[in-house]
């Protein structure tokens, strides 16, 4: 033993370690513990502990065990941190920046995941409105159909475009046959005829209509308010200009031929619809021009387009249909006496 140099204890320690190696039996950490001491190394127990667990980690590990990103985070900033046996690994800096990174992920789950509902973000590299944008909310409203039956909402610029491409058709035309049938009514019980408001609110429809076709060869985007507007605004403002027209031609159509009526109309009304007329054009088109949002910078150039198509129509179009459809018009049927028409040209 002098000659090794080893002395009684480290014979001892050395039999201790290799008896331990030998019998093969494992030990729990207090017990790995008391045998490393024994054999002269020692090693507390939580760097023990710790071995322990990087032994587990390397040859009892499952490649399927999961762990949520939200479990790791609370993990690191609860257990771990707190743990005696990581203090070497978690100075105060870290565990400051792990307990204030656990505080936004808590705050923005709690934006995100409610008691009844829950909000999901979808990002995507899409345009705002484009064809690939249109299908893309298809198939998801699809598949939202098939797992949640329905019971959800989807929200943002591209889905509220999407929505009112769907449901503009069914506005408008819901728009169309309300504004139509309720000005129809009024004339009808006005001039108690149903051919005059018939005539006018066609010559107007048609204006409308007209703008639309304007809008759709300038091509562009064009907001769906300003069409609901138009629609709605146009139709109250321009009949009136009609109704003055006709109101004029079925007064002199009583005393003078339908030439004659139609020139008298025109003299009767021409100024009044064309000074009306014309500031409703130019101060919608100047309002439009210069406004700086875009929406009601278009439904104001609209509805200056509108007016002046709505007026267009009523000087040009109207004094034909009423002439065509004088014995329904009139308030006499047939032609006036010769006594009468000179007395209406005196």
């Amino acid at each position: 033993a002098s000659r090794a140099g080893l002395g009684a204890g480290d014979l001892q320690a050395a039999s201790t370690l290799v008896d331990a190696v030998v019998s093969e039996k494992p030990h729990t950490v207090e017990e790995l513990s008391l045998v490393l001491a024994n054999a002269g190394q020692p090693l507390d127990d939580g760097s023990l502990e710790l071995l322990y667990l990087y032994h587990a980690s390397q040859h009892h590990r499952d490649p399927s065990w999961t762990l949520t990103v939200d479990q790791l985070f609370r993990h690191l900033s609860g257990s771990m941190a707190s743990d005696p046996r990581f203090q070497a690994l978690f100075d105060d800096g870290l565990r400051a920046d792990l307990a204030a990174l656990q505080r936004d992920i808590d705050e923005a789950v709690a934006q995100l995941k409610g008691i009844d509902r829950s909000l999901m973000m979808i990002s995507t590299t899409l345009p705002v409105e484009s064809p690939e944008t249109t299908a893309f909310l298809e198939r998801l409203a699809a598949q939202l159909d098939q797992r949640t039956d329905g019971a959800y909402y989807l929200m943002g610029t591209s889905v509220m475009g999407y929505e009112v491409m769907n449901s503009f058709a069914d506005e408008m035309l819901f728009i169309t046959l309300l504004t139509a049938c309720v000005i129809f009514l009024v004339v009808a019980l006005t001039f108690r005829s149903l051919v005059v408001p018939a005539i006018l609110v066609a010559i107007v429809q048609c204006g409308i209509y007209l703008v639309f076709s304007i809008l759709a060869l300038q091509g562009g985007g064009t907001y769906y308010l300003a069409l609901l507007i138009l629609q709605c605004i146009l139709m109250g403002a321009t009949i009136d200009y009609g109704i003055l027209f006709t109101t004029y031609y079925r007064e002199k159509r009583g005393i003078l031929d339908v030439k004659e009526a139609l020139i008298a109309a025109y003299n009767g009304s021409i100024h009044t619809i064309a000074t009306s007329g014309l500031i409703m054009i130019l101060m919608t088109a100047v309002v439009g021009s210069l406004y700086p949002d875009p929406a009601m910078q278009q439904i104001c150039l609209t509805l200056s387009q509108g007016f002046l198509c709505a007026i267009a129509l009523i000087l040009v179009v109207l004094p034909g249909m009423l002439a065509l459809l004088d014995r329904f018009v009139s308030r006499r049927g047939k032609r006036a006496a010769p006594e009468e028409l000179e007395q209406g040209r005196a």
